[in-house]
């Protein structure tokens, strides 16, 4: 765990800024992959320890795209909501096999995938409502929130898969 925020912060940072922020695929294109430090956060670290990352990222996020706080109010209820949310999971995170397994995976996989897409769905509702506000909520809001949402849950498994090695072939 101790190795795990800064590697992925640097993971993130280069994703984000030099990978993503270059593709430009749609206008309903937008991923945002800094959901995925906040996600795998283990979930007894402290609610405002939490919430207080949130802010942190979202400004970080919110200075490198002039993005004029989105991302803070964003990712800030995603860390408020988030221990909240993974109190109720369906088992409990018993002692881990290795070191660097996630806290997610101990629990069952129904649970991962709906707490990750609750939370991403969460955080694109609020970017890209702030962001759009004015513009049509059907025509453009809402196809950003679902494209952008599939998009960035792919990228969250991928980076799991980077970081967890939870597809494990053997």
């Amino acid at each position: 765990m101790t190795i795990f925020i800064p590697l992925s912060l640097l993971y993130v940072l280069f994703m984000q800024l030099f990978v993503l922020a270059n593709i430009s695929v749609s206008m309903y294109f937008q991923p945002y992959i800094y959901l995925f430090l906040l996600l795998y956060v283990e979930p007894d670290m402290p609610a405002w320890s939490q919430v207080l990352m949130g802010l942190f990222l979202g400004l970080l996020f919110d200075m490198m795209f002039n993005s004029q706080g989105v991302h803070i109010i964003a990712a800030s209820t995603v860390g408020f909501l988030k221990p909240f949310l993974a109190r109720i999971r369906a088992s409990k995170v018993v002692a881990r096999e290795k070191e660097s397994a996630s806290w997610l995976h101990a629990t069952k996989p129904a649970f991962k995938h709906l707490f990750i897409i609750s939370m991403i769905a969460v955080h694109h509702l609020l970017v890209f409502t702030l962001e759009n506000i004015g513009h049509s909520f059907l025509f453009i809001t809402l196809p950003t929130i679902l494209i952008s949402s599939l998009a960035t849950y792919i990228l969250i498994l991928l980076s799991d898969e980077i970081f967890f090695n939870t597809f494990n072939l053997d």
